[in-house]
């Protein structure tokens, strides 16, 4: 036989031999220790505790919420009707009916009557004086 043959030949039945001895090693000593599984096992029981306590608060702040939400709210002055008559004026808002037909918008329809509007709308007749001091404070 040829001496390459002979090594690799050993080299396999040693690989044989040692292969299961080193795992056999491996598994016996490579367990940690008591210290060691003591300190997982209160680092698992520390993460439980503070699971625990986060699902507490969050639970406590749900009841704070809910128990917010009937506090009664401070009495609150109406405001008076001039100021509400002058702050729908202000917002252009006609309280006399209720609102007409919407206008609808033909893109074949003439548009002299739109030609019309932005006429007077030009004019200073027509145009509102704007209102500068109002009370909104209610």
């Amino acid at each position: 036989m040829l001496a390459i043959v002979q090594i690799l030949l050993y080299g396999l039945i040693a690989c044989i031999v040692f292969i299961p001895l080193a795992r056999w090693f491996w598994k016996r000593w490579d367990r940690p220790d008591k210290l060691t599984r003591q300190a997982i096992e209160e680092h698992r029981l520390t993460k439980e505790e503070e699971i625990q306590w986060k699902e507490r608060a969050e639970e406590l702040e749900a009841i704070r919420k809910e128990q917010g939400k009937w506090v009664r709210s401070p009495e609150v002055k109406a405001p008076s009707e001039d100021t509400k008559s002058l702050a729908l004026g202000v917002l252009d808002i006609d309280r006399t009916g209720p609102p007409g037909p919407p206008k609808l918008h033909h893109p074949t329809a003439d548009n002299s009557d739109i030609a019309d509007a932005a006429k007077t709308a030009d004019t200073p007749d027509t145009a509102e004086t704007p209102v500068d001091d109002i009370d909104l404070d209610f």
